[in-house]
C-alpha cells in the first residue's frame, strides 16, 4: 500500500508566487509588500494544499527561501512590525520603531555592539 503526498505549501507557492508579485507590484514597477503578496498567493495554497496558510510562515520563510532558491531580484519590503530597544544618551532604553525599505534574504545586519 502506497501512501499519496499532498502538495506542499513550498510547491504550491512556487506555482504562484511570480504572478502574485507581478499583481501586487504592478508587474514590477512598484515595492511589493510581502504581506501582500501572501494576500495574493495564499487563496491558490490554500486551494492547492487543503489547508490554512499562516501569514507569518508565508512573510518569514516562504517567500525569503523562494527569493534566496530562484534568485529573483524582487523589490520586496516589509511593515514595521514589533520593536526596538536602544540606548539613549542618557543611558537608559527607549523604544524606537525602525522601519526597513527594503530587505533582501542576503542582507547582513551590521554588528551595532562595536564602539568607534
Amino acid at each position: 500500500m502506497t501512501r499519496e503526498r499532498g502538495v506542499s505549501f513550498k510547491e504550491a507557492a512556487g506555482e504562484i508566487m511570480e504572478s502574485a508579485y507581478l499583481k501586487v507590484s504592478g508587474n514590477g514597477e512598484y515595492p511589493a509588500n510581502a504581506r501582500q503578496i501572501m494576500y495574493a498567493a495564499r487563496p491558490h495554497i490554500q486551494k492547492v494544499t487543503g489547508r490554512e496558510l499562516n501569514a507569518d510562515y508565508f512573510t518569514q520563510t516562504l517567500l525569503p527561501d523562494y527569493l534566496t532558491e530562484t534568485g529573483v531580484d524582487w523589490d520586496v519590503v516589509y511593515d514595521a512590525r514589533g520593536h526596538f530597544n536602544g540606548p539613549t544618551t542618557a543611558g537608559a532604553s527607549a523604544s524606537a520603531r525602525w522601519r526597513c525599505a527594503s530587505i533582501s534574504p542576503t542582507s547582513t545586519i551590521p554588528n551595532s555592539s562595536k564602539r568607534r
